[in-house]
């Protein structure tokens, strides 16, 4: 019985500095049961911004390779590692990010624009609302 309430006193004296640390530590990621919400931006507001844009395609190679906004980086999560750089090559601080998938129920522009905001630091990220779809319908 001593040797389970010493096993039991040693596990307590274990787990609450962990729980404590991951609870306060200034590095932990937020744990929100929401993702944070994104800023959207239509063709017509992306329009107004001219120049200022940089697009990112969040598409795969292959949906890139097949068309895409003139002037967008390529940067889909599968291959973020190896086209990270490109990006980074192409942004300015003075440039605004509007990241585009498919459209619809393409989740692919919120995670890398998440990707980007978290861990770029980056703040002047936005999602084109309704995506390469409304590109192709709106400006064609």
């Amino acid at each position: 019985m001593k040797t389970l309430r010493e096993a039991a006193l040693l596990l307590v004296l274990a787990v609450v500095p962990a729980l404590a640390t991951g609870l306060y530590h200034p590095k932990r990621p937020a744990w929100s049961g929401q993702a944070e919400a994104l800023p959207r931006a239509t063709i017509a507001q992306a329009q107004s911004w001219g120049n200022r844009v940089l697009w990112v395609d969040a598409r795969s190679t292959e949906a890139y390779r097949t068309g895409h906004i003139p002037g967008a980086v390529s940067l889909p999560m599968m291959n973020w590692e190896r086209q990270l750089p490109e990006f980074l090559q192409a942004w300015t601080p003075d440039r605004k990010i509007i990241v585009y998938c498919d459209g619809g129920s393409c989740q692919a522009s919120e995670e890398v624009a998440r990707r980007l905001k978290r861990e770029l630091g980056l703040e002047e990220v936005t999602v084109l609302q309704e995506g390469w779809a409304a590109w192709r319908r709106d400006v064609r």
